[in-house]
C-alpha cells in the first residue's frame, strides 16, 4: 500500500476531522493523533494497518484485542492515489432545486460535514437563474408531463436507484414525502443510511383523510419508521412526528431560514425582468403574497379586502399553483384598475431581490390540518430579511413570531375583507422604517449560520455510525 495520508471522521458533537496521520507502507503502521476522532485516545500512538474492501484502510491499536475500525474510504487509492475519504451522500428531490430553497440549505449542511454531495432532482423547463450550490453534483432527469403524475414518479424513482447504484452512497436524503418510496429503495438497495426530511406534516387531525392524503401518509409512515434521522420544519412538527410515529428519539429541527445575502439582482434587473412590478407612483404601496397559490389558504378574502382599500393599494402574487388562474378571474375588477399583477414563478435565489420592492408582505395559511396549524413557513423570514412587515394569519408559530417580535399584524380565521383592508392599511401607512429595529432583531435571533451548524452536529452521528459498516460491503469502484 502506498505512503497516503489518511482521514479519520470526528466523532459525534466533535467539529474536529482532517487529516491525522501517514501510513508507512514498510511497517504497516499508522500514527495517529485521534484527539476529536471516533475512537482512540487523547496521545499519538500507532495503530497496526491493513487494506479494506473499496480500497478502505483498517485500522486497531498496536496490542488491542478490539477489531479493525476504519479510519478511512480512500476508494480509489489503489487506482488513482485519489485519498479523498469523505462520505457520499445521495439527496433525492422530485422537484427542481431552483425553486427548493429547502434543499439547497440542506445541501450546505451536507457541505459543513465535510461531505461529498449528488442530487437526483427533475430537469428545470425554464429558470432565470441557476441554484447556487458549490460542490454539489446534479443529475437531473427530464421527466416530460404527458406521462401523467403516475409515470413521472415512476421515472424518478427508477433514475434515482440508478445512480444510487452507480455512486454507492453512505446516506440518502429523502426531501420531503414525494421522494420517500426512491429513498428508501435506493437506501435499502445499496446498504445506506436514511434521512428523511419532512417538509410537510402528513400527521392526520381530526379532518377525514383525502385518498391522495392517505397514500402519501402511509408512505411517510413506513419510511419515517426505517429512517435513521428524521427531520422536521418546526419544534411543534417535531413533537407531534415523534408522538403519532412512536419515534424513539424526536425529530431534528431545521426551520425554514433562508441565509442572508446580498440581493442577487438589482432593483433595475429585477423591474427589466418583471416590467409589471414598476410603481404606477410614488405614493403606490405594493402588498405583495410569495408562495403557493391556492384559494385554500384564503387568498381569496385578501382580494375581497382590496375593494376597501384605497385606489393606490396593489397586490403582487409572486409564486405558482393549481389556482393561480382561478384567482387571477375573482381579482380581475382589480386588474382591469391596475391594482393587481401575478409574476408567475421566481427562483429561489431571486426571490429577496423581489420582496424588496413590497411595503407590506402577506402570509396566509388556512385554519384546518395540522399542517396548516403547525405551518413552518420561509416567508416570514424572507420578508423580515427584506426589511418587510407582514400581515399574517394567526396559527400558533406565526402569531409567535409576528406579535412576539411585533414585526407585522396578525388576522384571525374570522375576520372579514374590511378587517383584513384595516390591518394592510395599518401596517402599510406605519412604514417600513418603523418596524426596522424590531425586523432587525428577528432576523439576529434567527440565523441561517447558527441553524446550519446545530443541524449538521446533529446529523455527524449518522455519518459516524455508517463508515465502517458500509465501506466494508462496498466494492472498488
Amino acid at each position: 500500500m502506498r505512503n497516503m495520508t489518511v482521514t479519520a471522521w470526528p466523532a459525534a458533537g466533535s467539529s474536529r476531522g482532517g487529516p491525522v496521520g501517514k501510513v508507512d507502507p514498510q511497517l504497516s503502521q499508522l500514527w495517529i493523533s485521534s484527539h476529536g476522532c471516533a475512537f482512540g485516545t487523547s496521545e499519538e500512538k500507532p495503530y497496526s494497518v491493513s487494506k479494506g474492501a473499496g480500497g478502505s484502510i483498517l485500522a486497531s491499536a498496536a496490542g488491542s484485542t478490539p477489531a479493525p475500525r476504519v479510519v478511512c474510504m480512500s476508494r480509489d487509492a489503489h487506482l488513482s492515489g485519489d485519498d479523498d475519504s469523505r462520505p457520499r451522500i445521495l439527496v433525492i428531490l422530485f422537484g427542481t432545486l431552483e425553486f427548493d430553497g429547502r434543499v439547497q440549505r440542506m445541501v450546505e449542511v451536507l457541505n459543513l460535514l465535510d461531505a461529498r454531495v449528488w442530487l437526483v432532482d427533475i430537469a428545470p423547463e425554464k429558470v432565470l437563474t441557476t441554484a447556487d450550490c458549490p460542490g454539489l453534483k446534479r443529475i437531473s432527469i427530464p421527466l416530460p408531463k404527458r406521462p401523467g403524475r403516475v409515470g413521472r414518479h415512476l421515472r424518478l424513482l427508477l433514475a434515482a436507484i440508478r445512480e444510487a447504484r452507480r455512486i454507492r452512497p453512505d446516506v440518502v436524503v429523502g426531501a420531503d414525502y414525494f421522494a420517500a418510496p426512491a429513498s428508501l429503495l435506493a437506501a435499502r438497495l445499496t446498504g445506506a443510511a436514511l434521512i428523511y426530511d419532512a417538509h410537510e406534516l402528513l400527521v392526520p387531525g381530526d379532518s377525514r383523510m383525502s385518498a391522495r392524503h392517505r397514500f402519501w401518509y402511509y408512505l411517510e409512515r413506513l419510511v419515517v419508521r426505517r429512517s435513521d434521522r428524521v427531520l422536521a420544519a418546526n419544534e411543534e412538527r417535531a413533537r407531534l412526528m415523534s408522538e403519532h410515529y412512536g419515534l424513539a428519539k424526536l425529530p431534528a429541527v431545521m426551520r425554514n431560514i433562508p441565509p442572508e445575502r446580498e440581493p442577487a439582482w438589482t432593483e433595475a434587473e429585477v423591474l427589466a425582468a418583471f416590467p409589471a412590478l414598476t410603481r404606477r407612483s410614488p405614493d403606490e404601496k405594493i402588498v405583495l403574497y410569495q408562495g403557493h397559490v391556492s384559494v385554500s389558504r384564503g387568498l381569496g378574502r385578501f382580494v375581497e379586502a382590496f375593494h376597501h382599500l384605497p385606489e393606490e393599494y396593489r397586490l403582487v402574487v409572486v409564486g405558482d399553483g393549481p389556482d393561480l388562474e382561478r384567482l387571477k378571474a375573482a381579482a380581475q375588477p382589480l386588474t382591469a384598475a391596475g391594482r393587481f399583477t401575478a409574476v408567475g414563478a421566481v427562483p429561489n435565489r431571486v426571490i429577496g431581490s423581489v420582496t424588496r420592492l413590497a411595503d407590506v408582505g402577506i402570509i396566509t395559511y388556512p385554519f384546518k390540518g395540522l399542517n396548516n396549524l403547525y405551518c413552518a413557513p420561509n416567508k416570514i423570514f424572507e420578508y423580515a430579511q427584506a426589511g418587510v412587515p407582514v400581515v399574517a394569519t394567526d396559527q400558533p408559530p406565526l402569531r409567535r413570531m409576528v406579535d412576539g417580535y411585533q414585526i407585522g399584524v396578525c388576522i384571525t380565521e374570522t375576520d372579514g375583507p374590511e378587517v383584513i383592508a384595516a390591518a394592510i392599511e395599518t401596517v402599510a401607512r406605519r412604514g417600513r422604517e418603523s418596524f426596522a429595529p424590531s425586523l432587525m432583531r428577528f432576523c439576529s435571533e434567527h440565523r441561517w449560520e447558527t441553524e446550519a451548524k446545530r443541524l449538521a452536529d446533529e446529523l455527524r452521528p449518522v455519518l459516524v455510525s455508517r463508515l465502517g459498516k458500509h465501506d466494508l460491503a462496498r466494492s472498488p469502484e
